[in-house]
C-alpha cells in the first residue's frame, strides 16, 4: 500500500458538482480538442475493446518496468534503485499530459528494511534453508549457541506468555518456538527480555516457511529470528527431547534506515475543483503495479484519470495524503476508485461497496464487468487491507476491483515469478476496461457522486499500525528465503 505505498500515484478527475447549472468546462475552456465530459460521454464499451488491444497497453508499461528490474537484478520495492526507476516513469509519462494537468511531487520518508543475508547452520554442520521475518535484528557477526526447546501450551501457544519463559533457562541460548496463539514479534520481544540470544520459530506440520514481521515499533527491542520449516523445528524438537544437546549457528545481516518515499499526483486544470473523482493504483509490486498500467490506458484515452500508490507496509502513502487534507480538500473528494489486484491467473472477479454512497460508482464497474465476461460480478463488501481505508476512515465514498491474490488465483503474487509474463491479458483488459468505463460514466453523470459523510479521524498513527499488522491485500505476503 505504492507503499509497502511505497509510491502513490494519484490522478483526480475534476467534474461538475450536481447543484452546477452547467458543467464549468466547454470547447472554449478545455483547451484544444473537446471538453472532458464531451469525451466521456464518447466513450463506449466497443472504443475501449478497440483501444485495449486484450491488454496490449498495459504490457506495455510492463515491458518497460520489467527491463528496469531486469537491469537492476531486483524486485521492484521501496527503496531500491528499481522502484526510483519506477516513480521516474511514471512522473515521465504523466509529463506528457503537463499542458492539460497539475503534476505534484510529495517527498516524505519511512523506514526501510531488507534482509540482505541470513545463514543457519544445524548442529551437523550443514546449512539449513531459512526464511527472515521483517524488521529482523542483525547478528554479531556468526551466532553460535545452543538450542532450548520452548513449551508448547494449547491454551496459550508457543512461548507467548512471561510464564512460560520463566519457567525455561534461555540466557544466551537460542529458542526453539513452534508458531502459534500469538503474533511473531511478542515472542522475540519475550526473548529478548529473558536474555534469549535467538529464536529460531518454526510452522508445525509440514515444508512450509512463513512470512511475517516484527514491527517497525519494535526495531532494536527483538533478538534476531530465523524461520525454518516444520520438518526441521520438529526434528530438532524430538532430538531435544531425548537429552540430546544441539548447537546450531545464525547469522543475520539487516538493513534498516529511513529513506525518501513520494506520492505522484497529477490533476487535471479544468472543471471543479469541488467535485473530484480520484482513481488509485499502486506500482510497488509486479502484481500490485497492473493497475497503474490501466492508469495510463485510461489517460489515453478519456485523459483526467490516474492512480495511486498502494501500500504493503501500512498503507503508508495513502495515509500521508489523507492525512494531510483539510476538511475542505476532503469535502472536495466525491468518490475514490482503488484498483488493487486486477490480473490474476485464475480470476474470481469482486467489485467493494460498503454501502449506497460506494454503489455509486460500484454499480458500473459491476455492470461492465458482467456485460464484458458474460458472468455475474461478485460485489461484496469491502475486506482485507488496502489504500481505500484512510479515505473511507473520512467518509469518502469508495469501490474498486480485485481478481485475487491467494495461491489459487495465481502463485506468482509476490514471488519471483510475478513478471510481466504473468498477468493475464485477458483479465488485465477486463479490469482497465471496466475502470475506464466506470469513471466515464461516474463523470458523466455527477448527480450520482454523493457527498462526503463529514466523518472526523484523527488517529493516522494507529491505523498506521494497525496496517502494518495485516496481511495487506489478504496476500500471503513476501518471503526472504536463504
Amino acid at each position: 500500500m505504492w507503499s509497502f505505498v511505497f509510491m502513490f500515484a494519484l490522478l483526480s478527475a475534476s467534474l461538475a458538482a450536481a447543484s452546477d447549472a452547467k458543467p464549468p468546462w466547454s470547447r472554449d475552456t478545455a483547451g484544444p480538442g473537446l471538453d472532458w465530459r464531451t469525451q466521456a460521454r464518447r466513450i463506449t464499451p466497443k472504443e475501449i475493446d478497440g483501444f485495449l488491444k486484450n491488454g496490449w497497453p498495459m504490457m506495455r508499461h510492463l515491458t518497460r518496468f520489467q527491463q528496469h528490474a531486469t537491469r537492476r537484478g531486483q524486485g521492484r520495492s521501496f527503496g531500491s534503485p528499481t522502484y526510483s526507476d519506477a516513480v521516474d516513469y511514471i512522473v515521465e509519462r504523466f509529463q506528457i499530459l503537463m499542458p492539460q494537468i497539475n503534476l505534484q511531487v510529495q517527498n516524505f520518508t519511512h523506514l526501510y528494511e531488507r534482509t540482505t543475508n541470513i545463514t543457519l547452520i544445524d548442529p551437523d554442520g550443514r546449512k539449513v534453508r531459512v526464511g527472515s521475518l521483517r524488521f529482523n535484528t542483525p547478528t554479531d557477526g556468526l551466532l553460535s549457541a545452543p538450542l532450548v526447546d520452548m513449551p508448547l501450551d494449547d491454551d496459550t501457544g508457543g512461548a507467548c506468555t512471561e510464564r512460560q519463559w520463566a519457567e525455561m533457562d534461555v540466557k544466551g541460548k537460542i529458542a526453539l518456538i513452534a508458531r502459534g496463539g500469538c503474533p511473531v514479534h511478542e515472542p522475540a520481544l519475550l526473548a529478548k527480555r529473558h536474555g534469549a540470544a535467538a529464536v529460531i520459530m518454526y510452522e508445525r506440520g509440514g515444508p512450509k516457511i512463513s512470512s511475517g514481521t516484527l514491527l517497525s515499533e519494535n526495531v532494536g527491542k527483538v533478538v534476531p529470528v530465523g524461520i525454518v520449516n516444520g520438518s526441521t523445528g520438529e526434528a530438532w524438537s524430538r532430538r531435544l527431547s531425548l537429552g540430546k544437546k544441539q548447537m546450531v549457528h545464525l547469522a543475520v545481516q539487516v538493513t534498516v534506515e529511513r529513506r525518501e518515499d513520494y506520492n505522484v499526483i497529477a490533476e487535471t486544470k479544468d472543471g471543479s475543483n469541488t467535485s473530484i473523482i480520484m482513481i488509485a493504483a499502486s506500482p510497488s509490486s509486479w502484481k500490485l503495479s497492473m493497475p497503474t498500467w490501466a492508469i495510463f490506458a485510461i489517460q489515453a484515452s478519456c485523459a483526467r484519470f490516474g492512480g495511486e500508490a498502494q501500500s504493503k507496509d501500512g498503507l503508508v502513502g495513502s495515509i500521508h495524503y489523507a492525512s494531510k487534507l483539510t476538511k475542505q480538500e476532503a469535502d472536495a473528494i466525491r468518490f475514490y476508485f482503488n484498483y488493487d489486484i486486477v490480473g490474476s491467473k485464475n480470476p474470481e472477479f469482486t467489485v467493494f461497496a460498503d454501502d449506497s454512497a460506494d454503489l455509486a460508482g460500484a454499480r458500473f464497474l459491476a455492470g461492465h464487468l458482467a456485460s464484458r465476461r458474460n458472468t455475474t460480478t461478485a460485489l461484496r463488501e469491502f475486506r482485507g487491507w488496502s489504500d481505500h481505508i484512510p479515505f473511507k476512515k473520512l467518509g469518502i465514498p469508495c469501490s474498486g476491483i480485485f481478481t485475487g491474490s491467494e495461491p489459487a488465483h495465481d502463485e506468482c503474487i509476490h514471488r519471483p515469478c510475478d513478471t510481466n509474463f504473468n498477468p493475464d491479458r485477458k483479465v488485465l483488459a477486463d479490469s482497465t476496461a471496466a475502470a475506464i468505463y466506470g469513471a466515464a460514466k461516474l463523470l458523466c453523470n455527477s448527480y450520482d457522486a454523493p457527498l462526503r459523510n463529514d466523518t472526523q479521524f484523527d488517529d493516522w498513527d494507529g491505523l498506521r499500525r494497525a496496517a502494518e499488522r495485516s496481511n495487506l491485500c489478504n496476500s500471503p505476503g513476501e518471503r526472504t528465503l536463504f
